[in-house]
C-alpha cells in the first residue's frame, strides 16, 4: 500500500461492507476470490459490464456483499480507482 492508501485503510470503520461481482455459480459454491471492493458500483461493473472475462459472459451474475471487520482486510489499493480490498475467507 502507498502512504495514502494506508491512511485511507487506517480511517476505515471497524466494521465494513465489502462487495464482489461474481456469477451465481460462484456465489453458490462459496469459493470466492480475494479481491473485493468498498464500492457497490465497482463490483457491479465487474459483474455486469467487464468484457474481458469471456468464460462467464453468458452466466447469470450478482453483486455479493459481506460484513467484515477491518482487521480481516489485508490491504487496500486504489491505484485504478476501484477501492480494492484484499480479503481472504
Amino acid at each position: 500500500m502507498t502512504k495514502q492508501e494506508l491512511k485511507i485503510y487506517n480511517s476505515l470503520p471497524e466494521n465494513i461492507t465489502i462487495y464482489r461481482g461474481m456469477t451465481t455459480e460462484v456465489l453458490e459454491s462459496g469459493d470466492f476470490g480475494i479481491s473485493w471492493t468498498l464500492s457497490k458500483e465497482c463490483a457491479g461493473f465487474f459483474a455486469f459490464k467487464y468484457g474481458r472475462n469471456f468464460s462467464t459472459e453468458n452466466k447469470p451474475k450478482v453483486v455479493h456483499q459481506l460484513e467484515v471487520k477491518k482487521v480481516e482486510i489485508l490491504a487496500y489499493f486504489n491505484e485504478r480507482n476501484e477501492q480494492e480490498v484484499i480479503y481472504i475467507q
